[in-house]
C-alpha cells in the first residue's frame, strides 16, 4: 500500500439527509462530494489507482429504473464474469427466489467505465447486475419484504456454494428501499465508473458514503462498503469470540452453517453487519437503531434495559462508528470507547454527519446546530418526517414503562472459610504485586475488568530462561490498531 502524511488509518464516513422528505439528484452530487474529501482515509495500491474501496448507499431511483415506488426491490449483485458461470449463478439465484415466492422480473446490466479501473481492480473485476424482484401481494409492509428477501438471500448464498460458485456471487445490496453503488476505486472515480450517478434523473432523499482503509483484511470488492445496512470506520476487535458465539446460536437455533454469519471470506465489518441483518430479520427487534445500542452498549448506561440485553448478546467492542440506513430511518453510533471522531451538523433543510468536519460546504448562516458524537451515543434521522434526535435507545417511547428483567440475583456476602488460606502458594503461579492490584483484586472485589499495558517487551514464554507464569504461554489473538484520538 502507499501512504501520505495525510493519509490515516480509518475510514472515511458520513452521510447527508433530506429534513423534508425531499427527493433530489442535488442531494446525490452533494453526497459524492463529501466522498471525495474523504480520499485521504483511504490508501492505494502499488498501481497508484486501486483504491480500499468507495461506495454510496441511497433510495432507489425508480424513476431511472422505470419501476413503480414501492412495488418493487432491487438487488445489485456482483456475479461471474464467465458467461456460462453467470448463468449457472443466476440461475440458482432465480430459482432459490422463485422458491420463496419471490419473481424475478428482469435484469438490468448496469452500466460501467472501467477505464477508470487500475490494473489490480481489473484482475478481480465482477459484472454487476441489477435484479428486479416483483413484492409479493401478502408482503404489506417494507418490513415483511425485506425479511422475506433476506431469507430467499441466505438460502441463496449456500446454494451458490454448493454450485461451486462461493466467491463470485455477492449481494452489494438487496432492499425495497435502497440501493448500493461500490467499487474498487478511488473516491473520484466512483460516479466515472458509474455513469447511472450522472443521470439527472437519479435522484435520493439521502446519501450514506465510505471510503475505506483496509485494516486486518485484504481489500476486495465485495469488502468494499457501505453493506447492505451499515458503513463502518473502525475494527471489531472482539471479532473471533462474536464469530464463536453467532455460531453456537446456530446450533442452537438448528439452522445451517453460515446462516447468520460468514465465518470466513469476509471482514470484521461485514460479519457486524450480517448479525445486524440477523437481528433485525429474525428476531422481534425491528429498528436499527435499538439492534445497535444492544450490540454495541454505552458504558455508564445500567438500567434494566442494557442488563437484560447484556444477557442476550455480547457486545461487538471496537473502536466502532457505525452509520447505517434502512430506507426509513438514517443514524450513527459511536461505540462506548469513543476512538472515532464523528461530527454532525444541521439546517432547515438537511442533517449533515461525517467522520470529520469541512467534508460539506454549508454557509455559516444556514446552520441551526452542530455537535460531535460521544462514547456510546447516536443520532436517528425520520427520513420521512425529518426529525432528529439523539435519545438513548433505551429512553424511547416504545421501551417507555416496558418491563426488562434481567432475572439476576446479588449473592449474599460471607464470611472466609477458616483454615489454609494458601497464599504461600502464589509463587508456583508467579503471580506479582501488580497481577494482585491490577487484575485480581480490582475482578473479585468490584466485578471490573483488569486494566494493564499492552506493551510488553519481555521475550515469548516458549523461548524464555527465566520462570515464567503458566498464563505467559497464552495470548488473546485479536486485532490492534492505530487511534487517531489517541496518538
Amino acid at each position: 500500500m502507499r501512504y501520505t502524511s495525510m493519509e490515516k488509518s480509518a475510514c472515511g464516513v458520513g452521510f447527508i439527509a433530506s429534513r423534508k422528505g425531499v427527493f433530489s439528484h442535488d442531494q446525490l452530487v452533494q453526497g459524492l462530494n463529501a466522498l471525495k474529501r474523504v480520499e485521504h482515509r483511504g490508501a492505494c495500491a502499488a498501481d497508484q489507482i486501486t483504491g480500499d474501496g468507495a461506495g454510496i448507499m441511497t433510495d432507489i431511483p425508480f424513476e431511472l429504473f422505470g419501476f413503480e415506488r414501492d412495488s418493487t426491490a432491487v438487488a445489485t449483485l456482483f456475479v461471474p464474469v464467465d458467461p456460462e458461470r453467470r448463468r449457472t449463478a443466476l440461475h440458482v439465484f432465480e430459482n432459490t427466489f422463485q422458491f420463496e415466492g419471490l419473481n424475478i422480473l428482469g435484469y438490468r446490466d448496469v452500466l460501467v467505465d472501467i477505464s477508470v479501473l487500475g490494473s489490480e481492480a481489473l484482475k478481480s473485476i465482477p459484472h454487476t447486475v441489477h435484479a428486479f424482484i416483483e413484492r409479493p401481494d401478502e408482503c404489506r409492509t417494507d418490513l415483511s419484504f425485506d425479511k422475506l428477501l433476506y431469507a430467499a438471500k441466505q438460502k441463496t448464498r449456500i446454494k451458490q456454494n454448493e454450485n461451486g460458485i462461493p466467491d463470485e456471487f455477492f449481494f452489494a445490496s438487496l432492499s425495497a428501499k435502497t440501493i448500493i453503488y461500490k467499487a474498487l476505486t478511488r473516491s473520484d472515480a466512483l460516479e466515472k465508473y458509474y455513469p447511472d450517478l450522472q443521470n439527472p434523473s437519479f435522484k435520493t432523499r439521502f446519501v450514506l458514503f465510505h471510503r475505506r482503509f483496509s485494516t486486518n483484511t485484504r481489500t476486495s470488492w465485495d469488502k468494499v462498503q457501505p453493506f447492505r445496512l451499515i458503513g463502518h470506520n473502525g475494527e471489531i476487535n472482539t471479532i473471533a469470540g462474536n464469530r464463536s458465539w453467532a455460531n453456537s446460536r446456530e446450533k442452537m437455533l438448528g439452522v445451517k452453517p453460515e446462516q447468520l454469519l460468514t465465518q470466513e471470506r469476509i471482514s470484521d465489518s461485514g460479519s457486524l453487519n450480517e448479525m445486524i441483518e440477523a437481528l433485525r430479520y429474525r428476531s422481534s427487534i425491528p429498528n436499527v437503531e435499538d439492534i445497535l445500542a444492544l450490540m454495541i452498549p454505552p458504558s455508564d448506561q445500567s438500567n434494566n434495559f442494557y442488563k437484560f440485553w447484556s444477557r442476550a448478546m455480547e457486545p461487538w467492542d471496537g473502536p466502532a462508528f457505525i452509520s447505517y440506513c434502512e430506507g426509513n430511518n438514517i443514524g450513527a453510533r459511536l461505540d462506548r470507547n469513543g476512538f472515532r471522531p464523528c461530527r454532525w451538523m444541521r439546517t432547515r433543510d438537511h442533517f449533515y454527519l461525517s467522520s470529520e468536519a469541512g467534508t460539506f460546504d454549508i454557509p455559516a448562516s444556514k446552520v441551526l446546530g452542530k455537535g460531535t458524537l460521544y462514547a456510546g451515543r447516536g443520532v436517528t434521522v425520520d427520513l420521512n418526517s425529518g426529525y432528529v434526535h439523539f435519545r438513548d435507545p433505551s429512553h424511547s417511547r416504545e421501551h417507555h414503562n416496558a418491563k426488562f428483567d434481567p432475572r439476576l440475583l446479588t449473592l449474599e456476602e460471607s464470611p472466609p472459610p477458616e483454615g489454609p488460606s494458601h497464599l504461600d502458594r502464589m509463587h508456583l503461579f508467579n503471580y506479582t504485586d501488580e497481577d494482585l492490584k491490577n487484575v485480581l483484586y480490582p475482578m473479585i472485589l468490584n466485578g471490573r475488568e483488569p486494566i494493564g499495558s499492552m506493551g510488553n517487551t519481555a521475550r515469548l514464554a516458549v523461548l524464555s530462561d527465566q520462570p515464567r507464569s503458566f498464563f505467559d504461554f497464552f495470548y488473546q489473538n485479536f486485532a490492534q490498531v492505530t487511534n487517531p484520538p489517541l496518538d
